[in-house]
């Protein structure tokens, strides 16, 4: 491994060699605020075309490649970003806890029939098992980062949402299904170092919402999505089923068929939030990590067990899902997927707490 990463770094210096020598490029580069600012323009062009021509293409690939690694990102830097004065090997069994939350709640969810459990599928319904989840999660949070009195008030703050969940399920999961996408732009924005960095964060999150808000309101319908063949994933991919994800129970097909738009365009800006946007901020230096560098600040965080499971399983599940018709496997990351948004909201509670 560590060959195949110095040779990838051979191949990035070779590369910003060629590209920094431009004084406009270096410049950029050498700003981490307008380093992310520029990726992030990219990133949401790209996306949001994709996602108005393409949106069926986009929920399937998106989570094949992106899927597991932005799942195990949340589990290395949400505790980061609520801990800043605290070290990584500090943090390391609270990454366990929430990983070992993730996996039983997750086999739970896939193996319901087997156990004879009546759990719902984790994105048609968010009932008491994915609120015990976020129970655990946030006591978890609250045991290892000891952050004083307030869990009332904080559990408070959860309650609602519990409340919505037992009795309008389905419009709680649609909620959820695209407001974590908005909670990612939160966590970046905590993350931020300095004034400029965050108020890159700010913008960012100004034009996602912006552009959320175009295509839910039709003013990019006249964009034609293109007929490309989908082939069978063994997952469904109904145009009008996962717009009732979002929007459950609803026969008005102009707004569903918006909605699966809505979807794909958030998923693909919450994992460049998770993948790029957060992990460049939270390191120490301006400019971005080498491979290797990067290798040896995994195990630093997770320490070299859980990292390498990270590797493993993220490997893993693409291989996997290059093979056709792996239910199996579909349900086991939409069940992780769930209870990371469920994360990040338990998170929340904390995120904005003064530190004594």
């Amino acid at each position: 491994m560590s060959v195949f990463l110095a040779e990838l770094d051979i191949l990035r210096a070779s590369f910003l060699k060629k590209t920094l020598y431009l004084k406009e490029v270096r410049s950029v580069f050498l700003s981490r605020a307008d380093r992310l600012l520029a990726f992030f323009v990219l990133a949401v062009i790209i996306n949001f075309f994709l996602s108005l021509m393409i949106p069926i293409w986009m929920l399937a690939v998106g989570p094949i490649l992106f899927g597991a690694p932005h799942l195990f990102a949340g589990v290395r830097y949400i505790p980061k970003i609520l801990a800043k004065n605290r070290s990584s090997k500090e943090l390391r069994p609270l990454a366990f806890w929430i990983v070992g939350v993730l996996f039983v709640t997750t086999c739970l969810h896939v193996f319901q029939d087997q156990l004879n459990m009546p759990i719902p599928h984790p994105l048609h319904a968010a009932d008491d098992w994915e609120w015990m989840t976020v129970v655990l999660t946030f006591f978890t949070f609250t045991w290892f980062l000891k952050l004083g009195p307030g869990h009332l008030r904080n559990l408070l703050v959860l309650a609602p949402l519990a409340f919505l969940s037992w009795k309008y399920p389905l419009w709680t999961a649609g909620f959820f299904l695209i407001g974590h996408n908005f909670v990612a732009f939160i966590y970046w924005i905590r993350s931020a170092k300095i004034h400029r960095e965050k108020r890159t964060a700010m913008l960012a999150f100004v034009i996602f919402s912006l552009l959320t808000a175009i295509i839910f309101l039709g003013c990019a319908d006249d964009l034609i999505r293109l007929p490309f063949p989908m082939p069978f994933l063994g997952i469904s991919l109904e145009p009008i089923s996962l717009g009732q994800l979002v929007l459950p129970g609803s026969q008005n097909y102009v707004l569903l068929d918006r909605a699966v738009s809505v979807f794909a365009f958030g998923q693909a800006m919450h994992y460049f939030v998770w993948l790029k946007a957060i992990p460049e901020q939270v390191i120490s230096q301006e400019v971005p990590l080498s491979f290797r560098r990067s290798a040896e600040e995994l195990k630093n965080d997770l320490g070299k067990t859980l990292a390498k499971v990270a590797v493993v399983l993220s490997c893993s599940f693409i291989l996997a899902m290059a093979f056709y018709k792996l239910e199996l496997i579909r349900n086991l990351y939409l069940s992780g997927a769930t209870v990371h948004g469920y994360l990040e909201f338990a998170g929340l509670t904390f995120l904005f707490k003064k530190k004594a």
